[in-house]
């Protein structure tokens, strides 16, 4: 099933804007490119008023997003 997410524009900038704050860079094996993912720091679904907020992201590449979770 998709991500409901990805049908969001407020959140497809947010995530947009989340990859040219770290330079499209993951912040943990700091490999730039590839396939990327904007990580909320404070949960989706906890953290509500939090969604859209630059500093309540960060830059993952895929690998390391699995791993986080």
């Amino acid at each position: 099933m998709a991500d409901p997410r990805l049908k969001d524009q407020k959140f497809l900038d947010w995530a947009i804007e989340i990859k040219k704050i770290f330079d499209f860079t993951c912040q943990i094996c700091y490999v730039r490119g590839g396939k990327l993912v904007a990580h909320h720091l404070q949960g989706w679904d906890s953290f509500i008023s939090e969604r859209y907020e630059l500093n309540n992201g960060v830059c993952l590449c895929e690998k390391d997003h699995e791993n986080f979770h």
